[in-house]
This record gives C-alpha cells, structure tokens and sequence, in this order.
C-alpha cells in the first residue's frame, strides 16, 4: 500500500496520464442476480485521496485513549458476597444510589435481586438482601429481578426496572422475556410490582427458537422522557438487536405513587409510535448488527450518549466483543469500536462513572461485567471485572477503505472459511464450501455518496462474487440488497469495481457489508477494499 501512495504522488507530481493503469471491462453476464459491469485492472491502484463532507458527522465514533481491566471478584468471593449465596450475581444490569457516604447496589441473583452496600471497588461489602423479591408479580413470571434504579429527587420514590422472564418449558432454558417497573418507599429495603411496561412483539410460543431475551432495561433520561433500551423479537421470528421506548419521567412517577405504570410507546422509524406492549420496533442501528447486552450513560466530555455492548460471534459461541458507540439524540447510533475481546463469554456490561453517577460520565468512565473461561458453564469460574475506558476527545469518520496491513481490521469469517489471516500484507483465505462469506465492522457511511466497492483480489477458480449490505430500512442481508460480479481466475491481483447503486436499496446510511468472494472452495488474497465515490 505505501508503494501505491508513492505512485500517487508521483503521478500527481508529473500531472500527466502516463501512470494511469490500463483499465479493461468485464462484459455483464446475464444473470437473475443483476450482475452489473465490472472494471478490472491487474495493476496497482493509487491510495484514495481523503474526501471531505462525505459522512454525516453524527456518524463519527469516538477516539480511545486508553483502556485497562481489573478483576474486581474472583469466582469464590463474587459467589459468596457478605457470606451469602450469590452464585448468580450479578446476572444483569446493575443499579446504584448513594447511601450513607457509599452506595447502595442492586442486581440480579438470578430470579431475585440482591441489594448491596459498598464502593465502586467493592460493591459487594455488605449484603442487606441476597434475595430481594418484587411483591406482587404475576405468577406467570418465573423470573422477576433487576437492576436499573431511578430515584425521583422531589419525592424520594425509588423505580426499578427489572428483567421478568415466562419460563416456557418450567425450567428456563427456553424463555420470553418482559421488561417490568417497580416502586420503593423505603429506598430499597422493598418492592412493590408496578406493571409490565414493554414485551416483544412476537408472543411467547415454547415452539420458537430460544430465547426472546429483552436485555438489562438500561436507561436514560433525555428532555423529560426515560429511554429505556432493549431487544424485541418480531412476529417472524427476526429480532431488533438494539431498541428503545420513551414515556414521560413525571408521568411514570405519578402512576407509580398510584402503584400503576402509565402506557410506554416504542420508536418505529415509521414515523408512528407503536405501543410498548406488544408493539413493532425499529432498529437503531444501521444494519440491525446483533447484541448480547448493553448499558447507557451521557457523556459530557464529548456532549453524546455512549453506548457499551457486548455481543458474540454467532457462528462461534466463544467469541465475545465488548464495543463502544456513540449518539446525539439517542437514536442514531454511530459505528461501533470495539473495546476487547474475548476468548470465552462475557455478559452484562454496566456504565459507571468514577464519582459513581449511573446517568452522567466524562473522560474517564468504567465498565462493569462478567467473565467466563471457555469449557465451563457460566456462573462456575465467573468473574467480576471492571474496565477504565479513557476518550480523547476526537470524533473520527468511519472506515470506508480497508488495506489489510497488518490484521483483518474488523472483518470477521462468517461461513466456510478456514483459513482467515494476514499474510504479506494481504488477507489470505481458505473457502471450505461454496458460499463462503465474511462480514465487515460497522460502517455508518452514506451510499448516496459511496456509490461503489473497489476490491482488489485473486482467487484459484473463476466464478461470481456478492456483496450483501444493510441499512436501517433494510436491516437483514437478503437477495434483493446485493449485488453480484463476475471474478477471474488469476494468478496475479485483478481490480473489480462493483456499482452498489445497482440495487435500488444503496441509499442512505449503510450499516455493514456481507462479502461472499467468490461461489468456490479455493484460495482466496485480498489486498485492499475501499468504498469509493
């Protein structure tokens, strides 16, 4: 790549036509995949000249200082909390008020909540109640525990949101979740149920796949309206990864004073509010990317709402990332960056500031969770950790081009691919089947203005290559927001330009990109992909 540039400017230099590489065209094969014309080249391309006002700013991510990890428990003492059975703390989001020059805590130990009283170092000092019930949850919810708290400043009542699951098969392994509210006049000691707030919009049937999982019920506050954040599995059996639901915060707290719950509506980009119970969501992200867990706070240093989430490779149940992203209004949300990964699982992540505010951070901010090594069941060898996350304060545009120096640089091995790696600057990989595809990160760039994917590879058959792409309308990789290209057998590096305006679904912002190389078991070399103009 840095032999390119030199060529580039170079050329630039003698500001003539004579480093131009001869470019030839691939006739278009009829075919019902709308395969459109192809520019080859086996010649080096120059590096792309930056563009400027090409990505909507509020696309941009946040540039990482620093980040360091701590364990906070080990398995023995994260399971025996104040000499009290915890075994399955925290199984989710964690709450927190000050009380008494410390803080009060409250997390899931399994289906009940355990309720804290400690630092942001040792939450887990002294345990007032390792099995908090809520009263007055409906028998049909085996599961009933949180989690999130808000404390209403004029009159001190205390709000839960907690995580309810209807165990389909009565032991759990196949559930549906709920996302519940609950109230304390006594800052915590007890609950009382207020009422379901928000369920998916598919309705529980033990015959659907597991598990209509709705998430942790993380929250904010923004222009008097809580935002409470989750998944939703829809009716087709799809599921909106990230989701949100508003209602007023002086509605909610005068229903609760009356022990009921004031009707949640959830944002659908329809320009409709669909309702909270059973309702249509949207996602927030562009290209729907899958979510495990997540947890909310604005952060003043950079003036958006940050975002952490944890998810797993799904094709790999041991492959677990932890990102960071970013929004103004939160409900656009920026490409992700990721934190670490890890080897194993990893669940429940939780925002908190140094000053332990659950709402508001800054520069420096933590992240709580859980780890589990790989070959042991969660909760067995679990550990308690902590993450320090530092921002620079940078906002950086999104990738668009990709040059594969040293790694893979976000792209992941979805499906027949072995081999996947760098070698000699290139990405080297081994097709094990004839639909071999790998997924990009998350990209947030606007299709309007990248219109078209410059890659340059070689592969040891011929046959048809596809990129497959999302964007907010068109949140899955389906046939009809594709588009496919012949590829040449070479032994050398051929250029092919593929026009993603082809498909009349290359508009807007585009979420990621699914590439399937080629149709082939063969070797495949990537050198570069860059989107471009």
């Amino acid at each position: 790549s840095k032999q390119r540039f030199l060529l580039f400017l170079f050329c630039m230099t003698l500001t003539i036509g004579a480093c131009r590489a001869p470019v030839t065209s691939t006739p278009t094969m009829p075919s019902p995949k709308n395969i459109p014309e192809v520019v080859s080249t086996a010649s080096n391309t120059p590096e792309p000249t930056p563009t400027q006002d090409l990505v909507d700013t509020s696309f941009y991510s946040p540039e990482i200082a620093s980040t360091s990890t701590e364990t906070i428990y080990e398995q023995q003492q994260r399971a025996t909390l104040g000499k009290t059975d915890t075994f399955f703390w925290p199984d989710g989001n964690i709450g927190l008020v000050p009380f008494d020059g410390q803080f009060r805590f409250f997390a899931a130990n399994s289906t009940r909540s355990a309720v804290s009283v400690g630092t942001l170092d040792d939450p887990g000092n002294i345990v007032e109640n390792h099995r908090l019930s809520i009263a007055g949850v409906d028998s049909e919810f085996s599961y009933a525990s949180g989690g999130p708290v808000y404390r209403d400043p004029d009159s001190g009542l205390l709000l839960m949101f907690y995580h309810a699951e209807r165990h389909l098969n009565g032991n759990g392994s196949i559930f549906h979740a709920s996302i519940g509210l609950a109230a304390s006049q006594d800052d915590g000691q007890t609950f009382q149920n207020l009422g379901i707030i928000l369920e998916n919009n598919a309705p529980p049937d033990a015959k659907a796949p597991c598990c209509a999982d709705m998430g942790g019920a993380t929250y904010t506050i923004k222009d008097g309206q809580f935002l409470v954040y989750f998944r939703d599995r829809l009716e087709d059996l799809n599921t909106i990864e990230l989701a949100v639901a508003t209602a007023a915060v002086d509605e909610v707290i005068e229903a609760a004073k009356n022990g009921m719950v004031t009707p949640w509506s959830k944002y659908n980009n329809n320009g409709q509010q669909q309702p909270g119970i059973s309702g249509l969501s949207s996602p927030l992200e562009a290209g729907n990317p899958p979510t495990d867990w997540f947890s909310i706070s604005y952060n003043t240093f950079i003036d958006r709402y940050i975002m952490a989430i944890l998810t797993h490779v799904r094709s790999d149940t041991n492959n677990y990332q932890l990102y960071l992203t970013t929004s103004e209004d939160g409900y656009q949300w920026s490409p992700r960056v990721q934190l670490m990964e890890f080897n194993g699982e990893m669940a429940y992540p939780t925002i908190i500031a140094p000053d332990g505010n659950p709402l508001n951070t800054s520069e420096t901010f933590y992240i709580y969770y859980v780890t589990t090594p790989v070959g042991v069941t969660r909760w067995h060898n679990t550990k308690f950790e902590r993450m320090t996350v530092t921002l620079s304060g940078q906002m950086l545009e999104p990738s668009h081009g990709w040059e594969f120096e040293d790694d893979a640089e976000g792209w992941k091995p979805l499906y027949h691919m072995d081999t996947f790696e760098i070698q000699n600057s290139a990405l080297i990989i081994q097709a094990t089947g004839n639909d071999p595809y790998m997924a990009s990160p998350s990209l947030g760039i606007n299709g309007d203005t990248y219109k078209k994917i410059e890659i340059r590879m070689k592969t040891g058959q011929s046959g048809t290559g596809q990129f497959f792409f999302t964007t907010k309308e068109f949140p899955y990789h389906v046939e009809e927001s594709s588009v496919a290209f012949d590829v040449d057998e070479s032994d050398e590096y051929i250029t092919y330009t593929v026009d993603m305006s082809a498909s009349e679904n290359w508009k807007g912002i585009i979420g990621d990109i699914r590439f399937d190389p080629i149709d082939q078991a063969t070797t495949i070399e990537i050198d570069y992909i860059r989107l471009v103009p």
